[in-house]
């Protein structure tokens, strides 16, 4: 529940901020199509077909580009190399070796990572305070580091400008990174 707040108030942001900037074609009003005796069956079908690639056409090379990204990134095993950097952090900060198994579990598939928990703390591997704690900062790396790049920003980039889908993101991020020391400190002082 914790995770779910920055995650409502980023969407709130971005429909609220996306569409009091855009401009242009975006903020045209839709076109329709009126249906009346004078329009045959085959003339409302052919406007329908008309307008709905003109929509595909624009969206379309976006999502490829932003596709074709994330293809790069994946290639150039940033996604490795960024869990390399994070692998370090929980002995600085004292967890035990699970914690990084879970971490780095995690940032693949939060299910999994649930799962993982459960036994952990079943087998006495975990403490509680240490379950929810890297359940929390699991959620956070996956939303960052797998979720944006592969949901998030194909999804804006296909309905704003990407001048805009930049600064979306960007106010998306600050709003999770900043709630994450909150949501660290609840749990950690609630357990």
């Amino acid at each position: 529940m914790l995770a779910l707040v920055p995650q409502i108030i980023s969407l709130l942001v971005a429909i609220v901020y996306g569409r009091s900037k855009v401009h242009g074609i975006y903020t045209e009003p839709s076109r329709t199509i009126e249906v009346s005796a004078s329009y045959s069956l085959r003339e409302v079908l052919r406007r329908s077909l008309h307008l709905a690639i003109h929509a595909l056409s624009r969206i379309v090379p976006r999502y490829i580009v932003a596709t074709a990204l994330v293809v790069i990134f994946t290639v150039l095993n940033v996604t490795t190399y960024l869990s390399n950097v994070v692998t370090p952090l929980p002995h600085t900060l004292g967890f035990s070796y699970h914690f990084v198994i879970v971490v780095c579990t995690g940032i693949i598939s939060p299910v999994t990572a649930v799962f993982l928990v459960g036994e952990f703390v079943r087998s006495s591997f975990l403490s509680c305070r240490e379950a929810l704690l890297v359940l929390v900062l699991t959620r956070f790396l996956f939303i960052v580091l797998s979720d944006y790049p592969r949901h998030v920003v194909p999804l804006y980039l296909s309905l704003y400008p990407p001048k805009l889908v930049v600064k979306l993101v960007a106010i998306s991020l600050s709003i999770s990174i900043t709630s994450l020391p909150l949501q660290l400190f609840l749990v950690y002082l609630l357990t």
